[in-house]
């Protein structure tokens, strides 16, 4: 598990799960889906060579994360 940073509190509950679902709905839904998709490969990113998986996939890994 990765530390959550500055910044990072939007894309979160308080539980630390991802909010997938656009705050007050003051943004668009997909736009939001894409923000929080890119701030997971940051988490990843942050942990080192972890799997970086397609949004929707079986699970296989799409590449590895440099």
């Amino acid at each position: 598990m990765s530390v959550m940073r500055a910044g990072d509190e939007p894309m979160h509950y308080h539980d630390g799960s991802h909010r997938w679902m656009s705050p007050n709905g003051k943004q668009d839904q997909k736009v939001w889906e894409e923000r929080v998709r890119e701030h997971q490969r940051r988490h990843r990113e942050r942990l080192g060579n972890r799997p970086v998986r397609r949004p929707g996939s079986t699970g296989q890994p799409l590449r590895r994360a440099s």
